[in-house]
């Protein structure tokens, strides 16, 4: 990220983008889905899948991909509890949304 954080918010935004754009048309990015990356796919499951996931995406706030501060400390302490993160690890030292801004 430090080396060129303005090919990875170029890379950020556009898959933003695409998500945005899938979202916003569920059934036809299914359909697309399924025609051109995954034919041995049902259609419906596709479109239930992105019907699942679509809220999520925006969830915390209309911008993709950003979360509550609380949310990540809620995850971090999940992660801790299950031994999937140290607990001398803090969550300001994981996350940082630099590159998220003007997104």
């Amino acid at each position: 990220m430090q080396k060129n954080p303005e090919a990875i918010r170029k890379f950020l935004a556009v898959t933003f983008r695409g998500w945005y754009d899938a979202i916003a048309d569920i059934l036809q990015t299914a359909k697309m889905v399924v025609a051109k990356y995954a034919p041995d796919l049902d259609p419906a499951f596709e479109e239930d899948s992105l019907r699942q996931i679509a809220p999520l995406l925006t969830q915390e706030s209309p911008r993709m991909s950003t979360m509550r501060a609380e949310t990540w400390e809620a995850i971090f302490t999940m992660f801790r509890t299950y031994g999937l993160a140290e607990p001398p690890a803090r969550v300001d030292d994981l996350v940082d949304f630099q590159l998220m801004n003007g997104l």
